[in-house]
């Protein structure tokens, strides 16, 4: 019979532990995404209420916009706004005392627009205001919003920890109600009225705790079981191995 001894035993093990270890890398990396969420509240009495949700796979983001109240069969710009206080503005911010919160007043809560959700095309700061590229509210006055793509230059998936949803557009504020009209100008483009650039809606993106939110059977589905999984047999390598280990030496 053969004889092994203890110190080729643990050779062969480290290198059946580093082979199990490296094959549940790609899956734990894989698991690195986050999902923020935001619940959106009513700002100048828009009655607009709704969610925002974000989830990360690296650079690229899946995000979802959905609210109720908007101002119907209307264009709305939204926003991923970044580098205020992280929060929405209350009444207060209304410096100007015009009644209504205007988006440069909003600025020093909710930020600078970072990322234009856009239904095509660039989601930079430059399509901040392009109108013809944001969705439209249905007769009812519902907007839903899905699009997955890479985040602009100068933005990272670890920005939107605290970053500021915010959807514009409030159609009722004067003259008639189905269009943006009256002579107030906005703020942020004097070739728009203020109600096509006021603040609508607004919810601060939080992390969302682990098993909070249903995101569906994508590609992702099932990656932290498997991870679990194969960390579960890596561990069993090894304290099958530690057994062996003990015993000093084996007659082969």
């Amino acid at each position: 019979m053969k004889k092994v001894d203890a110190k080729s035993l643990i050779v062969g093990v480290v290198a059946i532990v580093g082979i199990a270890t490296a094959s549940v890398s790609p899956v734990l990396a894989q698991s690195n995404g986050q999902t923020y969420q935001a619940n959106l509240t009513e700002l100048n009495g828009s009655g607009t209420t709704g969610t925002a949700t974000v989830t990360t796979n690296g650079r690229q983001v899946t995000v979802k916009v959905n609210t109720t109240g908007a101002s119907a069969n209307l264009v709305h710009g939204q926003h991923i706004r970044i580098g205020g206080q992280g929060t929405c503005p209350g009444p207060n911010a209304d410096t100007n005392k015009s009644g209504f919160v205007n988006t440069v007043e909003g600025k020093p809560f909710y930020g600078e627009v970072k990322v234009s959700l856009t239904t095509q095309g660039s989601t930079g700061t430059d399509s901040a205001l392009a109108a013809d590229r944001y969705p439209k509210a249905d007769a009812k006055g519902n907007v839903t919003y899905t699009r997955t793509f890479t985040l602009p230059s100068g933005v990272n998936a670890q920005d939107l920890a605290n970053a500021v949803v915010v959807q514009h557009g409030i159609s009722k504020l004067y003259d008639k109600p189905d269009q943006y009209d009256g002579h107030p100008r906005s703020t942020v483009s004097k070739d728009l009225p203020f109600e096509a650039t006021a603040p609508a809606a607004c919810g601060t993106l939080s992390s969302t705790p682990a098993g909070g939110v249903n995101t569906g059977g994508g590609a992702t589905a099932g990656i932290e079981s498997s991870a679990t999984i194969a960390l579960g047999a890596t561990a069993l390598v090894a304290a099958g191995a530690l057994v062996v280990v003990r015993k000093k030496a084996i007659h082969l």
